[in-house]
């Protein structure tokens, strides 16, 4: 908690008294939203930083450092819009630290620490031991399997047994007599 508000209190430096709003705009995209990357790959943004945060980028939005208060003209969810869909493209907070702490997913040292369930997920991790951050990470393995789908193409990356086939279980708990009898129980597509 004590490093997110020293990510906190860095934005809180930031003067804009003499920008324009796109100026504050590309200092907000380019470099207050820079600011918590590292510490939101590895840890979920606690809900009472991610609202001081985005008061403080709200605040340097509309105000600068003017002394008298300034006015939120839209919505700040209409802000963090895509600006194809009417926003200004402002990074969401929640959604940008959920889809850091996912691209961790990928990581292959955690694979080989946890064991994989399938070529693109590990065994979920269970009990005390563990690490917390991948415990966390690993709980959005859900959302995030749901969102993605894969080309089969020459199979090479796709594990016939373990991936998602039909349903909610892979082939290996659908048949499972069949997965006892074969011989190829690492198979690739391209291999059966």
């Amino acid at each position: 908690m004590k490093s997110w508000r020293e990510v906190a209190k860095n934005y809180q430096r930031w003067k804009s008294q003499y920008l324009s709003l796109g100026g504050r705009l590309t200092l907000i995209e380019s470099g207050m939203d820079a600011l918590p990357i590292y510490m939101m790959s590895l840890f979920p943004i606690p809900k009472s930083i991610e609202k001081k945060i985005n008061m403080l980028r709200r605040s340097f939005l509309w105000q600068g450092s003017k002394e008298k208060r300034g006015y939120n003209l839209v919505k700040w969810d209409t802000l963090t819009l895509n600006k194809n869909h009417g926003g200004l493209g402002i990074k969401n907070l929640n959604i940008q630290n959920e889809s850091l702490m996912q691209k961790a997913l990928w990581r292959r040292f955690i694979a080989e620490k946890y064991g994989l369930l399938n070529l693109w997920s590990t065994e979920e991790v269970l009990g005390t031991f563990g690490c917390c951050v991948w415990k966390s990470i690993r709980r959005l393995w859900p959302q995030f399997y749901t969102n993605i789908s894969f080309k089969v193409g020459d199979g090479v990356r796709i594990d016939f047994w373990n991936e998602l086939w039909i349903g909610e279980n892979n082939l290996r708990i659908l048949f499972p007599r069949l997965y006892v009898l074969s011989s190829q129980k690492n198979a690739l597509v391209s291999q059966v």
